[in-house]
């Protein structure tokens, strides 16, 4: 639920979403990825240059501070 309720704070609207899928739809040469959100491109950037377990610790160590341990 945390998760959520950041993203509804601190996310895109819908109507950013929408005109970026409309973009891909009418572009004459669309391109295979749309990035969508706050931080999209840095996140792709760090993506590709870190190593799989660095990315996966990353993820975790994000998901950790939102929820909490049952």
């Amino acid at each position: 639920m945390e998760i959520a309720r950041r993203g509804e704070e601190t996310g895109i609207t819908s109507e950013e979403v929408a005109a970026t899928i409309e973009e891909a739809l009418t572009a004459p040469r669309p391109r295979s990825r749309y990035l969508i959100g706050n931080g999209a491109e840095l996140q792709m950037t760090a993506r590709r240059l870190l190593p799989d377990w660095i990315w996966d610790k990353l993820l975790l160590n994000n998901l950790r501070k939102v929820v909490e341990p049952l």
